[in-house]
């Protein structure tokens, strides 16, 4: 189970897109912390998926595959992606599972009637599922998995909120706290909910007319009132994502469901990252929380942040 959210942003023409990292393994409801459930299609655009892990990876490739000869114009035609879902053979399966696709769209450019220039590509959600579900949006947010019923939390106000952040308009480390903003928020009405099935670090990131970015950071968990710790997640020598506790030498990876060394998550409890279950007060790199406490920093690197996976 899963949560993904995008965010579509006219005003910097951009969108922000997040997920969970969490594996649940359905036969005793175990979890883990190990799924990178968001892959790069093309040069400007994401999908991420909700559902079956070994159905949904395969329909992520089929997505990317269909991007890389097609473009992002099918992807604005309901029939074109049924079509798709249909050829998988995932289309009216009674379990759902569910797609968003992140994408600058330049079949649907700026006119002159928009207030950015004219015959750029338009930041684009699209969501759709096995039921036959589809949408389409350019302003406003999508959220879709098991935590999907924090959208609740989301109304025009609040979206208005996280696109303002940092600045109107503005690109580049705004939209980097932006995203990061986003994910409290997401994670925060997650565990208001009792959601257990949401959990890990957070994959955070955003695609503008640049491209495609990763927005690597530093977070502060609580484990108790008083007390903490500092944890990351930065991108490996693969392009993939790694949750780290340094202090403790804490380092899970995240692995794209068909990748040659996805974990089988029924090897080793060392693939959760709880660490408010792992850790006690005396363990390394705990300290009292401090006031005011930084819960997100992002973090900067030499190539920029850029993610290099695909399915």
């Amino acid at each position: 189970m899963t949560i993904v959210a995008g965010l579509a942003d006219p005003g910097s023409n951009s969108l922000i897109f997040i997920a969970d990292s969490r594996l649940t393994r359905q036969s005793d409801q175990a979890h883990y912390d190990v799924c990178q459930k968001i892959a790069r299609i093309g040069n400007h655009g994401l999908v991420g998926f909700s559902g079956d892990v070994k159905k949904c990876g395969e329909v992520c490739s089929w997505i990317a595959g269909t991007y890389k000869k097609r473009g992002v114009a099918w992807l604005n035609d309901e029939s074109e992606v049924m079509y798709l879902l249909r050829h998988v053979g995932v289309l009216g399966q009674p379990d759902s599972n569910s797609f968003m696709v992140a994408f600058m769209d330049d079949t649907n450019p700026f006119t002159s009637d928009d207030p950015l220039p004219t015959g750029d590509p338009r930041a684009t959600l699209v969501r759709f599922s096995s039921r036959g579900e589809y949408e389409r949006k350019t302003l406003g947010i999508e959220i879709i998995g098991s935590g999907s019923e924090v959208i609740e939390d989301f109304d025009l106000q609040t979206v208005v909120k996280v696109m303002n952040f940092g600045g109107t308009g503005r690109k580049g480390i705004a939209l980097a706290h932006r995203s990061l903003l986003l994910s409290e928020w997401v994670v925060g009405g997650a565990r208001k909910r009792g959601i257990s099935s949401v959990g890990g670090l957070m994959q955070v990131h955003f695609v503008e007319s640049r491209g495609v970015r990763a927005v690597t950071y530093e977070r502060w968990v609580h484990l108790d009132e008083h007390h903490g710790t500092y944890v990351r997640m930065e991108i490996d020598d693969d392009g993939a994502w790694l949750q780290v506790h340094e202090p403790t030498n804490l380092r899970v990876p995240l692995r794209f469901p068909g990748d040659t060394d996805f974990l089988d998550a029924g090897d080793s409890k060392d693939h959760n990252f709880e660490l408010e279950r792992l850790l006690t007060l005396d363990s390394p790199g705990v300290k009292r929380t401090p006031n005011p406490v930084e819960i997100y920093r992002p973090i900067t690197t030499g190539d920029d942040g850029w993610i290099v996976r695909t399915p």
